[in-house]
């Protein structure tokens, strides 16, 4: 009797036929055959085609999880080059940030150096002091200073103008007065 049986990847075997073992002694007697084995086959048939269902669940299962790992490593491809990217862009802001701080850092230091050079409150109030003391409102010009320089020589010439226009006059007075009295003659004077 010949058995089928299925083998690994669905491959149909053909089992072999039982011997017979030649009867007595000297193999001349008739034909035994030996101990019934049928069931055992048919156990191991049945055992086998056990494995074999197990075997293509577990191929099919394989396959399916190696679906699911490909799958799965796209997309950990795909987010690691989103994330790279993301972190590339990070990096570019962090650093342009650091340079917006140098120099917002640097105008800093600038703005406090011009701070320090200016007077303080106390300085302020000494240049107020002397300048309440000193009054520069009421300080000319060198154009006012000028003009009054003039103005005051114009004055004094015109008042020396007008002595000597005087002491002319009065030079003149006493010429004619002179001449007068010499036309009279001498016993004119009283």
């Amino acid at each position: 009797m010949a058995d089928q049986s299925s083998g690994l990847f669905g491959q149909k075997q053909v089992a072999e036929p039982k011997k017979t073992i030649g009867g007595g002694l000297f193999g001349l007697g008739g034909s035994k055959q030996g101990p019934d084995v049928s069931a055992e086959i048919a156990g191991m048939q049945a055992s086998y085609s056990d494995v074999e269902r197990r075997l293509i669940v577990l191929e099919v299962r394989y396959s399916e999880i190696r679906k699911k790992l490909q799958v799965a490593e796209q997309n950990m491809l795909s987010d690691f080059k989103r994330l790279h990217t993301e972190v590339k862009t990070t990096n570019s802001e962090v650093i342009e940030t650091r340079h917006e701080m140098d120099e917002i850092k640097s105008k800093i230091m600038l703005i406090i150096k011009e701070l320090q050079m200016l007077a303080r409150s106390e300085d302020v109030d000494v240049l107020r002091k002397y300048l309440d003391m000193w009054q520069p409102v009421n300080f000319v010009t060198q154009n006012e200073v000028e003009k009054m320089i003039k103005d005051a020589v114009d004055a004094k010439f015109a008042d020396m103008n007008m002595k000597l226009e005087e002491e002319e006059y009065i030079s003149e007075k006493v010429k004619e007065t002179i001449r007068e009295i010499m036309q009279k003659g001498p016993g004119a004077v009283k």
